[in-house]
């Protein structure tokens, strides 16, 4: 028996010296990728706006995912895509968003220059929430629009920021009747 469970460990070692794996995986030919860390479907909880206030500010930061970081400037421009909106409604029926007026939100600039050598930079939306309907669920989703011709994210380029309407804000009648 003692013999026998040497045979297999040392089977083992030698077993595992024969697997066909490329240990070392090369990302210098990935490319450039801008993209918004942190955003996309899979954030859109950390999306809600929350806040009590009646102005609030949201920053989100523009990132430069590359191998080494770019050795000119980069010119990014973000702005809303309400066609999201329809799409975001067919991908989750649960709540139905509509898109966010213009009013109710802005933009400290909508295009930002990433210097060489860096690889983030930040922009802000401010949203004023007495020009929104409490009784409603809004949506305002941002999206990259123009990263100077580099690859934008598939997955994480849009921020999809909301508001969930109270159901009992709206108009409603009560009769105010108990039974026992």
């Amino acid at each position: 028996m003692k013999k026998l469970s040497i045979f297999i460990i040392v089977l083992s070692f030698f077993a595992t010296g024969c697997l066909k794996d490329d240990p070392n995986v090369d990302f210098s030919n990935l490319g450039t990728v801008v993209q918004m860390p942190y955003s996309g479907k899979g954030f859109f909880a950390q999306d809600a706006v929350t806040d009590a206030a009646d102005t609030i500010v949201k920053t989100f930061t523009i990132n430069i995912a590359s191998t080494y970081p770019l050795n000119k400037d980069l010119n990014v421009t973000v702005g809303t895509d309400n066609s999201l909106v329809d799409e975001y409604n067919a991908y989750d029926p649960a709540v139905h968003y509509e898109a966010m007026p213009d009013s109710a939100y802005s933009f400290n600039e909508t295009t930002i220059t990433i210097p060489a050598g860096s690889r983030l930079d930040t922009l802000q939306v401010t949203f004023y929430k007495t020009k929104l309907d409490p009784s409603k669920s809004y949506l305002l989703p941002i999206s990259i629009k123009d990263a100077s011709g580099e690859t934008i994210s598939g997955n994480m380029s849009v921020h999809y920021y909301h508001f969930i309407g109270n159901p009992i804000a709206g108009s409603y009648s009560w009769e105010w009747i108990r039974y026992n």
